[in-house]
């Protein structure tokens, strides 16, 4: 399984804007990095969602916050990661600045970036004010509620965010 997730992510290096922007190999790096963060952060949330509501479902206890705490890390790891590339991508992809509310594809990317933003927070937020709530009240079963909901959000926050990615490969060919 490994193999085939290296498999993929060494696939961007191959396509896109990696072949028709900048330093090849300078972009084929950041790619891969910015789609395996991407996954990773993506990845994780979505499972985390689907554990969530799958032991819900089943009354199965949650115990949502080992969840949160151990997902908290790796999400806000795998964020900045993930965004730090997608700038650096789009340093190198965009002619101008302006490019960035001119063009249709700069429309989408600002689309994209606010997403993330909105997920950034929200997921700021579980860190910092529920992840903490849950600590003082660990079996406290309102909070895991919110943590799941809130989780879920997340995740359909993730579901545009790869929308308009798709959006952004479709423009750009």
């Amino acid at each position: 399984m490994a193999l085939g997730v290296v498999a993929v992510l060494l696939s961007f290096a191959f396509d896109g804007h990696t072949v028709t922007e900048g330093t090849r190999l300078v972009t084929a790096i950041v790619a891969v990095v910015h789609v395996g963060a991407g996954a990773v952060w993506g990845g994780g949330l979505l499972m985390l969602v689907h554990v969530l509501w799958r032991r819900h479902r089943m009354a199965v206890p949650v115990r949502a916050l080992q969840l949160a705490i151990r997902f908290s890390v790796v999400a806000a790891t795998a964020l900045v990661v993930a965004g730090v590339a997608g700038l650096v991508l789009s340093v190198i992809i965009i002619d101008s600045l302006s490019d960035l509310w001119s063009t249709p594809w700069g429309r989408l990317m600002l689309a994209k970036v606010g997403v993330v933003a909105a997920a950034g927070v929200a997921g700021a937020y579980n860190h910092s004010v529920l992840i903490p709530q849950m600590l003082a009240a660990p079996d406290d079963p309102d909070l895991s509620s919110v943590f799941r909901r809130a989780v879920t959000l997340e995740g359909v926050a993730m579901g545009a965010i790869v929308i308009i990615t798709a959006l952004l490969v479709a423009s750009a060919s």
